[in-house]
């Protein structure tokens, strides 16, 4: 495991990326979690998401942040039709993954902080874990977790569309349960805290994130 900063969210609001950091003191500027990086860490490194167009001239441009690579959104319709939605709320049952790449570790503890004792409502079958959202004015269906159970999870959703952040690896399952990629990106950027950390991986296989690593589903 080894530490981070995460600095606005990708709305460029007084948010962390996170979505409700357990015993870190709020800041308008930086937070603090862990990401697990596998066989090897990447220490003395700061990320985040970005999807302000002011960000990147200021912090890419002028304080030293590096454009690392672009986390593409994946949609697919479910009932377009109906402008209202909701969530059909379940148990959920903490269920720690080994995933590839450098991800935020999700070990039971997490898990549970994340969704068992979050106010929003979740549901969850299997591996995956989606909730309900206004996603740019549309009622959506996001997924927050993914894994075996995804198409299950998504029929506990009313919703216009299902949302989806992919990675590389995943695109088969998104695509059997009718996803497809969209124009839509997140700008992902990162900072080295010290000049002797390691060059930070600017490939899209390097990083595993999911919609649910944001602050706001």
């Amino acid at each position: 495991m080894i530490s981070f900063s995460g600095a606005e969210d990708i709305a460029g609001a007084d948010n962390s990326i996170f979505s409700r950091p357990s015993g870190i003191r709020a800041s308008n500027v930086t937070r603090t979690g862990g990401i697990s990086a596998g066989g090897g860490g990447v220490p003395g490194t700061a990320s985040a998401w970005r999807k302000n167009p002011m960000a990147g001239p200021i912090l890419v441009g002028r304080l030293g942040w590096e454009d690392l690579t672009q986390l593409r959104i994946w949609v697919r319709p479910k009932r377009v039709w109906r402008k209202d939605g909701a969530v059909r709320a379940t148990a959920i049952e903490p269920r720690p993954q080994d995933l590839p790449a450098l991800h935020l570790v999700r070990d039971e503890a997490y898990l549970r902080w994340r969704y068992v004792d979050s106010p929003r409502a979740y549901a969850q079958a299997g591996d995956a874990v989606v909730t309900h959202a206004t996603w740019h004015g549309l009622s959506s269906a996001i997924v927050c977790e993914h894994g075996g159970g995804l198409g299950k999870a998504l029929r506990a959703v009313d919703a216009q569309i299902a949302v989806a952040m992919v990675n590389p690896g995943e695109q088969a399952r998104f695509l059997a349960h009718g996803f497809v990629p969209t124009p839509r990106t997140i700008r992902f950027i990162g900072k080295r805290l010290t000049p002797d950390a390691p060059q930070l991986p600017k490939t899209r296989d390097a990083w595993h994130f999911t919609l649910g690593d944001l602050d706001f589903f």
